[in-house]
């Protein structure tokens, strides 16, 4: 009786952690970080602890790939968002700086406004622009992390909901 309530205990922790690490994977990638990956953790445990039934290694091969596709398409949309208004590498060192200076400061709303000061503070420092062009280029890094938070997020979803449909059905 004692085994068979503490592999039960196990199961239900189990799932906790595996419903845990995919909706803070999912919330994640909200604030512009890469939570898909946390997802795939999540769908790998699940994975093993069933024995790989539901969820085989080709589904698992797909979901790497999908959140490769996520990572790489997240890096490519802020330096096109940049490049797109003119921006040089400054900005995209400044998005970065920015972003990591605005969690801390700002929390969210930091995270979210970051990337733009920090663009087009660097592009009036460094890249010697005038403040005009630096707030186009800062826009423009800004917009492309917007559409980035957006892809990952999205990615992340439509992982969970296959990997949900998979375990259900």
């Amino acid at each position: 009786m004692i085994e068979t309530a503490l592999i039960t205990l196990f199961t239900v922790l189990i799932w906790l952690l595996i419903g845990t690490l995919v909706i803070a994977g999912l919330l994640i990638t909200l604030v512009g970080l890469p939570g898909v990956w946390l997802v795939l953790i999540g769908i790998l445990i699940s994975a093993i602890y069933t024995g790989f039934e539901q969820i085989g290694p080709g589904i698992l091969i797909l979901f790497t790939i999908l959140a490769l596709i996520s990572s790489l398409a997240d890096n490519l949309l802020v330096i096109l968002g940049a490049k797109y208004t003119g921006g040089s590498r400054w900005s995209m060192v400044g998005a970065v700086i920015g972003a990591m200076i605005g969690l801390f400061v700002g929390n969210i709303f930091g995270l979210i406004l970051g990337p733009f000061i920090g663009a087009s503070i660097f592009e009036v420092i460094f890249a010697k622009k005038d403040t005009k062009s630096a707030m186009k280029a800062g826009f423009g890094t800004f917009l492309g992390f917007l559409l980035s938070i957006l892809l990952k997020f999205g990615m992340g979803v439509l992982i969970s909901i296959i990997w949900l449909s998979m375990l259900i059905g």
